[in-house]
Formats: C-alpha cells, sequence, structure tokens
C-alpha cells in the first residue's frame, strides 16, 4: 500500500526572523504540509468529518451573517414608525439574530466533540498501522534502537510541560479548523471589499502575515522540544525509580526518596530548560506582531469610522463592516488550534522517519503481518528434533567497538542435553538470541536441518520458532491466570479444546514442582497472578521460575522440539537445583535442551558443555571431560565448589 505521506524536510526556524515566514519556499512547504494531513481525514470517519465540517462551516460563516442582520436592524429600527409599536421586519430580524447565534454556538460546542473523536479514530488507525509495521520484520535489533524510541514517544506525546497532546489526529482536526478560520476571514473580507478593497485586502494581508509569523514560532519552538526527545526519555526513567513498584523496596527500605526525586528534577530542568528558554524567547519577540495588529486594529476601526463621520455611509453600513472587520482579525491568532497542528507535525515526521526505517527492513506501510505459522497436526504428532550448527559465527551489537560473538563454531545434536557456561557478558544469552532469529549473525551462519536461518523468509522463520520455545532469564510474568502464564508459550493452545492440551497444562505444572502453589491457589489454575501490588495472587521469585518453567515444560509438550533454559535456576536453592535437573532436564524426551547458566552446578550432568570465552567456544565436553583437562572450566569449578564448601564449614 502506497505511504499516504510526503517526506518533507523539517527547516530549521528560528522566531527571530519571524518575517522571513512569508517567504515562497515556506507557503509551499506549508500547503505540502496541509495536504499531508488532510490524506489522514478519511480515517475519522465519513459520517463524523462530515458532520464536523457542516459544524464549522456554519461557525464560520456566523459572524458575516451576523455583520449582514445586525446592519439590517439598525437601519430598521432608525426607520420612522408609530409610538410604541416595531418598525417593520424588526422582529424577523431579532429572531434571525438568536438563531444564527445559537447556531453558532451549538456548532462551536458540538464541534468540540466530534473533534475528540476524529482525533481518536485517526489515532487508532495510525497507531494499529505502526504496529503492523513493527511486527513486520522478524528480528529485534530494530526495536532495542534508540532513536526508533524516541520517534515512538514524539508521535503520541502528552506534551509533557508544553501541556499539549500531540498525536496525528490531533494535527488533523486542527488543519480542518484553520482551513474553515481563513474561509471565514476570507468572507469577512469579501464584506469589507465592498466598502474599500484597499482596506479589506490591507486587513485579510496583515492577519495572514500575523498567522504566518504565529506559525514559524510554534514550529521552532516544536522543534527544539522535538531535539531534545533523549532527555525527556531520562526524566521519565528517574519518574519510574522515584515512583514505580519495580525499585519501591530499595527506595523505601533505603531512603532513596529524596535522592531519585532530586535526580529526576535535575533531570527534569536539563530536558525543560532549553525549551521554556526558547518560549521566553518568543513572547519577548512579539515586537513585529503588535505592530501589525495595533495597525490593523486602527485601520479596521478608523477607515470606517472616518466614513460614518464624514456622511459617506450610514451607521447601519458602520456596524456591519466593523462586525466583519472583527471576523478578519478572528484567523489571526493561531492559537491551541495552530500549535496542535504545528506539534502534530513533528508526530508525523516522526511518523514518516519509522516508515522509512522499516521500509529499509523490508517493510512495507499498509501491509499485515503474516499470520504466525502453526506446528502441523493440531493435537497430533510433533515435529523431529533439529540439527543445529553455528558456523563461524560473528555478531557486533550496534554501536559497539567490539563483538560480542567472534567465531562461535558449535553443533547442536538432535537430542542431546548441551550446556553453555562462561562468566557474565560472554554472550550467552546473545547466542540464543541468534539461534531464534531475533538477531541476524554480522558474520558466518546458522544452519538449521541444512537451512540457514538468514535465508528464512517472515513466514519460515516464524514456523522455525514453532519449533522452539526459550525460558529467559528475564522472563514476562504475564498479568493473567496461571493457566495463561503457562499456555502462553504455545498460543495456538488457547483456541484449541483437544483433552491433550488441557492434560499437558496440568502435567507441565506438576513436573515443574508446582504442586504446593496450585494447593494454596483459591481457583487452581485459573487464579489470577500479579507482580506487587493489591490484587489477585502473589508470587515469590522462586514461584515465578517454577511458573516460568512449567511455560517451557508445556511448549515441548505441544510440539516445540529446541527446549532453552536460560539461568533456569537462578531463584532456586542448591537442592530445589539438583530436583530441577533430576524433573525437568532429565525428563524431556524428543526434544534437544540446550542449559545457559553460570553455576556449573547446575549443567554438571548435561551431556555435553560447552565454555564459552571471548566471544569464541574455548572449551567443550563432558563435566569429567573438562575437569581432566583442568582449563578454564575446571578452575572455575572448583572456585565455585570451594566456596559452597566453606559457606557449608562456615554455617555448621
Amino acid at each position: 500500500m502506497r505511504n499516504p505521506f510526503e517526506r518533507l524536510p523539517s527547516p530549521g526556524l528560528d522566531p527571530r526572523f519571524a518575517v522571513g515566514a512569508t517567504s515562497w519556499p515556506d507557503l509551499r512547504r506549508l500547503l505540502a504540509e496541509r495536504r499531508r494531513l488532510a490524506r489522514l481525514l478519511p480515517f475519522g470517519g465519513t459520517g463524523n468529518v462530515t458532520a464536523y465540517c457542516v459544524l464549522l462551516l456554519l461557525a464560520a460563516l456566523a459572524p458575516s451573517a451576523m455583520a449582514l442582520l445586525t446592519g439590517q436592524l439598525v437601519t430598521a429600527t432608525a426607520a420612522p414608525s408609530s409610538p410604541g409599536q416595531w418598525a417593520p421586519g424588526t422582529l424577523s430580524l431579532l429572531v434571525a439574530i438568536a438563531v444564527v447565534y445559537v447556531v453558532q454556538q451549538s456548532a462551536e460546542a458540538g464541534q468540540q466533540v466530534l473533534r475528540v473523536a476524529i482525533a481518536r479514530r485517526i489515532d487508532g488507525t495510525v497507531r494499529a498501522r505502526v504496529r503492523e509495521l513493527t511486527l513486520q520484520p522478524s528480528g529485534l535489533s530494530h526495536l532495542e534502537q534508540p532513536d526508533l524510541q524516541d520517534d515512538l514517544n514524539r508521535l503520541w506525546d502528552t506534551g509533557g510541560m508544553i501541556n499539549r497532546t500531540r498525536s496525528p489526529g490531533t494535527a488533523t482536526a486542527g488543519i480542518v479548523v484553520a482551513g474553515f478560520q481563513i474561509l471565514g476571514a476570507l468572507v469577512a473580507t469579501a464584506v469589507v471589499f465592498t466598502f474599500s478593497p484597499l482596506l479589506a485586502i490591507g486587513l485579510l494581508v496583515a492577519t495572514l502575515l500575523i498567522r504566518a509569523i504565529n506559525r514559524r514560532q510554534w514550529h521552532y519552538l516544536t522543534d527544539v522540544a522535538d531535539g531534545r526527545a533523549r532527555y525527556r526519555r531520562q526524566v521519565n526513567e528517574w519518574s519510574e525509580l522515584a515512583a514505580g513498584p519495580a525499585a519501591a523496596k530499595e527506595v523505601r527500605l533505603f531512603g532513596l526518596g529524596a535522592w531519585a526525586t532530586a535526580r529526576r528534577r535535575r533531570s527534569a530542568l536539563e530536558w525543560a530548560g532549553p525549551i521554556w528558554a526558547v518560549r521566553r524567547d518568543i513572547l519577548r519577540k512579539q515586537g513585529t506582531t503588535m505592530v501589525l495588529s495595533v495597525g490593523a486594529g486602527f485601520a479596521g476601526l478608523a477607515v470606517p469610522g472616518l466614513a460614518a463621520a464624514s456622511g459617506g455611509i450610514g451607521i447601519d453600513d458602520l456596524v456591519v463592516y466593523l462586525v466583519a472587520v472583527w471576523g478578519i482579525f478572528s484567523a489571526r491568532d493561531v492559537g491551541t488550534d495552530g500549535f496542535d497542528i504545528e506539534y502534530g507535525l513533528g508526530a508525523i515526521r516522526a511518523l514518516d522517519r519509522l516508515i522509512e526505517r522499516y521500509e529499509r527492513l523490508g517493510a512495507e506501510w499498509g501491509a499485515r503481518p503474516r499470520p504466525t505459522a502453526v506446528l502441523p497436526g493440531g493435537c497430533g504428532d510433533p515435529p523431529a528434533a533439529p540439527h543445529i550448527h553455528f558456523e563461524d559465527v560473528r555478531f557486533t551489537y550496534p554501536g559497539s567497538p567490539r563483538p560480542t560473538l567472534n567465531g562461535v563454531d558449535l553443533t547442536i545434536e538432535p537430542g542431546e542435553v548441551l550446556a553453555i557456561v562462561g562468566y557474565n557478558g560472554a554472550g550467552k544469552t546473545t547466542l540464543i538470541k541468534l539461534l531464534s532469529g531475533l538477531y541476524r549473525p554480522s558474520r558466518g551462519r546458522i544452519v538449521v536441518d541444512d537451512t540457514n536461518l538468514a535465508d528464512l523468509d517472515e513466514g519460515e522463520l516464524s514456523a522455525w520458532r514453532r519449533r522452539m520455545t526459550v525460558l529467559f532469564q528475564d522472563f514476562v510474568r504475564y498479568p493473567g491466570s496461571i493457566a495463561d502464564n503457562i499456555t502462553l508459550s504455545a498460543p495456538e493452545s488457547l483456541d484449541l479444546e483437544c483433552e491433550a492440551a488441557g492434560r499437558a497444562v496440568a502435567d507441565a505444572a506438576g513436573r515443574a514442582g508446582m504442586d504446593d502453589l496450585l494447593a494454596s491457589a483459591p481457583e487452581g489454575l485459573e487464579t489470577r497472578l500479579r507482580e506487587g501490588g493489591a490484587g489477585s495472587l502473589g508470587l515469590s521469585g522462586g514461584q515465578w521460575q517454577r511458573l516460568a518453567t512449567a511455560r517451557a515444560l508445556f511448549a515441548v509438550g505441544r510440539g516445540r522440539r529446541l527446549l532453552v533454559l536460560d539461568e533456569p535456576t537462578a531463584h532456586l536453592d542448591v537442592r530445589a537445583e539438583e530436583v530441577f535437573f533430576d524433573q525437568v532436564v532429565r525428563e524431556v524426551r524428543g526434544a534437544s535442551v540446550v542449559l545457559i547458566s553460570h553455576r556449573l552446578s547446575t549443567v554438571r550432568h548435561a551431556g555435553r558443555i560447552a565454555l564459552l570465552r571471548s566471544g569464541r567456544i574455548a572449551e567443550i565436553g563432558t563435566h569429567e571431560e573438562l575437569l581432566d583437562r583442568d582449563g578454564d572450566y575446571a578452575r572455575l569449578f572448583r572456585l565455585q565448589a570451594g566456596r559452597f564448601q566453606t559457606a557449608r564449614g562456615g554455617s555448621s
């Protein structure tokens, strides 16, 4: 689908050169940006947009209609009439003026409701398209880029210290309001034109100049605010630390509240200080707009007034022209509508950058992500365990000066238990992200059953992921029931009602050692869980670890034939660690198991153990073979075993 936005560079604007906003390139850019916003209007709903435009049209025409009716009323009341009687037509004119007033007020009230509805519908559509866009690439690295996070923040922003909401929807609704403001000013100009063409054109030009200057100043302010998005992200991080639940225990225990609040305040000032400075500078540099406003106001009042004083026009015409002059001036101030446009255009530019970034990754705006492949057979037989080979695999994180993996050669045989150990930061988790296709190797290749993972398209890569399951060290704690937290490792099971799937949930929970937890859960597997806060059932770190283990085992039962366990015993004691290997790892049938840990006691029973050092496989073999070689693995094992024996001796 064609991208509905033209991509135009954002100029570096400076409020000190305000009159320059009327240059031809600026005007062309202004019109192009307005057309770009207008393309979003259909997303607001045909009925909503039509009603919105009708109400705006009524509100725009009301001042000119009021001017003409008021002039006629003055003429009618000035005409001779019998004492105690109204002049002919006076009553009907009063009724017409009242109707116009009621229509104007009703239109202004109704358009506010429709404006919110249109903006929300547009934003909802754009959000859905952005989600679809980010889901199209199969990897993970594009989601971890700071500039991507900054643009997502720019795309929907509650305004922070600028106190305005920014989104594509608010900008689009604002541009419609601006259009009808200009239309109302043009109609009022036509009324004044019948009296003095020169005055009418002069007032309109002054009004448009003031509007252009204000627009440029708002534009410059939003550019400055956008340029400080990185600092805004830091403010959010400090806010979460100071007031969020994740760090609440330590903040309260160590008395860090004042310190965190002070850091948050300092970060907020670093973010907002330059924005405030520019805003003050803009307010101080209003000389041009003041001269234009005073001059236009004087001319708009003095010229018709002098004409009336000299008998050139009557009082009725004077009233008409004065009200019409005010109608021209109504389009002078950009106000909140103009700021919504300029601030919202920053969101559109952020959207443009997102689209460009994802197009480079092969994604397409408006295309839906491929449906996730489901293992064949529903509740039937799963495929066989895969044969996997890493061939000189190298990987460097963007911006990092050195590779995390630097020539990894490793084979994972079907059905074996392979442990990968190493120092912290050696690249163990990165290896698994490469294996699951979340990252792509910088060099080398990963071959699965004679197929290079890098050669798979999105659908094939999705099917490969459906053959594996990973228990990450920082596993997700879903805010659902115990059963939901188990079955989400094989989401196709959520829609299956076969008995095998139901039995697999209970079996996985039992094998993971969750019997005591289920016995205390008020609704068994259907008990809702929480992570801190009020409501539902709260679990300890070890209980969450067992539940995550059950999640992985359920996935194996549903046909995943590669099980990756990343630090699976991090929250378990030594006795529970031994039980884990006996009840979980040994009991996995028909699947390969990759066990990642820095605690060597967890992996000593594995079929093979690979030591990762400096981005390469330095040693590989069984536990006994590695001890006999007396290399790094043997030294690490003796060191950890010695500490454990010392701790036991001290405690006895």
